[in-house]
């Protein structure tokens, strides 16, 4: 279910959801203290059953019972090791029960375990604990999320945050510079529109060869305005050490503006970890606490931008071919023409 999808479904007015769906299943018969999840699969019915009810009484959502089916909650009964067998069986048996009347939502909670200082869980093995129950959540073909019953905002920002594939297949970087894009033309650039290729072809092969010519591969998010024509894309890129760009690595994130008058003017910091992501959770709480009651406006139209096709725009390409400069020149003249850059028809081995 993508997000327009959803908010669609909102502004059609109250959605109803299922509820008290352990208490209604303890009534039907499951003993107390045992592992629910599993339960459920060895006795599929009563939740069957419970979930056709809840449907037949106006439910548009109903939950799957992975409340629990993370790998620290199932390893309190010995199956910390089928989070992804479990989760795809009780999203089976939802989205039967559902027979397409109702949306089947994954169901997420707390491991139990604070996060650091408070307790021993860290950040990065929250992460990877989530990540893997929401990966077998959608690839069991659950409609959207739902994160509840958390010790607290910390622990909820974890399951916000981004699976680390949207770095490597560009849509992280493809969402950030919509966002710029909007800001800085001052209307909507929807995020379906930008042309968007992630770092999965690169091989190792590219990056020793750009290092040979002095370079990095990085993914960029480009946005730029030329007259009345706009273009955005996400691609990787080759930069060089003059770049102010080039020196950005790990976790941290930087904004290059090209003004027409002030230059190059560069926003640098950290875009991941725990102090650097409670940061811009607390300012947006702040945000909303300052505005209570208030209708704030967003800082760009409603009205779409037309991009420029990608197809129409020009770049520059980096090229490999096999053979040496001799054979490939008269190439590289027929499909390039006379305008090549400064890394071109070089000979390596």
């Amino acid at each position: 279910m993508t997000n327009e999808a959803f908010q669609a479904l909102l502004a059609r007015g109250p959605v109803l959801l299922d509820g008290a769906t352990g208490s209604n299943l303890m009534h039907a018969g499951m003993p107390r203290g045992i592992c629910t999840e599993v339960w459920v699969t060895e006795h599929p019915e009563p939740l069957l059953a419970l979930q056709r009810d809840y449907i037949a009484a106006g439910a548009q959502i109903i939950y799957a019972p992975t409340f629990c089916a993370n790998r620290r909650g199932l390893a309190r009964c010995g199956r910390e090791n089928d989070v992804a067998l479990l989760n795809r069986q009780l999203v089976a048996l939802s989205r039967e029960a559902a027979g397409g009347r109702a949306l089947v939502a994954g169901d997420l909670t707390t491991t139990g375990v604070p996060l650091e200082p408070a307790g021993t869980m860290t950040y990065h093995e929250l992460f990877e604990i989530y990540t893997e129950q929401i990966t077998a959540l959608a690839e069991a073909g659950a409609d959207l999320l739902v994160v509840e019953t958390m010790l607290g905002i910390d622990e909820m920002t974890v399951t916000l945050n981004k699976h680390p594939s949207d770095d490597v297949d560009g849509r992280d970087a493809c969402r950030k510079i919509a966002i710029l894009t909007s800001l800085a033309y001052g209307k909507t650039l929807d995020f379906n529109d930008v042309y968007t290729e992630g770092i999965t072809k690169i091989t190792d092969r590219d990056i020793v060869y750009a290092g040979k010519i002095g370079a990095k591969v990085k993914i960029f998010g480009s946005s730029k305005k030329d007259g009345d024509r706009i273009s955005a894309k996400v691609a990787p890129v080759l930069i060089y050490p003059e770049n102010p760009l080039y020196s950005v690595d790990d976790v941290f994130n930087a904004i290059l503006v090209k003004g027409n008058m002030v230059g190059d003017v560069m926003f640098y910091g950290q875009g991941a970890g725990k102090l650097a992501t409670a940061s811009a959770v607390v300012s947006d709480v702040m945000e909303v606490a300052k505005n209570i009651g208030k209708c704030v406006e967003v800082q760009w139209s409603a009205e779409k931008i037309a991009l420029e096709p990608f197809e129409e725009s020009k770049s520059s390409f980096f090229v490999r071919l096999r053979g040496d400069k001799s054979q490939n020149a008269a190439k590289v003249k027929e499909a390039f023409g006379d305008e090549i850059g400064r890394a071109s028809c070089r000979e390596r081995v």
